[in-house]
């Protein structure tokens, strides 16, 4: 079972403040040319621009973000990121190479899943680190903050990025 939360939902209130001028929120990628997802451009969202939405997932538990971008006319762009520690590990700072297509990877293995637009790989190898990883209670995503890179379909054309969640409008 899934449990989606918004970002107001993390913060525990309706009524927070409004985020600051300078959010550090933030999602951002490089496509190289060639590479199937991002269509070899690049992109930076910021709460300014786009709306998160994290959730986890009770059976395999990850770091699940998608990012909504308005693009007029009622339609939007999604883009969706997934991070997931081997099995048995929970997500913590650190290196993972070897990433597989998330949520299909090997026992052992860490898994990885960026796609949107439209786009999505059928395989896919890569590498993420995670620099910050900080908790709530419940398992809420309160701090995040990684890089990551994925090769779709065993090509050299990479995509490379960034995210960043801060769920203290605060900060």
């Amino acid at each position: 079972m899934k449990a989606h939360r918004t970002l107001t939902a993390l913060l525990g209130c309706a009524l927070a403040p409004a985020a600051p001028s300078t959010p550090t929120s933030f999602l951002s990628f490089q496509s190289d040319p060639g590479d199937y997802i991002g269509g070899g451009a690049s992109q930076n969202y910021t709460l300014a621009t786009m709306k998160f939405v994290g959730w986890g997932d009770s059976v395999q538990p990850a770091v699940n973000i998608s990012v909504e971008t308005p693009t007029g006319g009622g339609s939007f762009v999604r883009w969706s990121l997934s991070m997931k520690a081997p099995s048995g590990q929970q997500l913590l700072p650190g290196t993972y190479n070897n990433a597989t297509r998330y949520p299909f990877q090997a026992a052992g293995v860490p898994g990885l899943s960026f796609s949107g637009n439209g786009r999505g790989c059928n395989t896919l190898t890569g590498s993420f680190v995670v620099l910050e990883a900080v908790y709530g209670p419940q398992g809420e995503i309160e701090r995040f903050h990684a890089t990551f890179e994925q090769h779709c379909e065993g090509v050299v054309p990479a995509l490379r990025g960034q995210i960043r969640i801060v769920a203290d409008p605060w900060r």
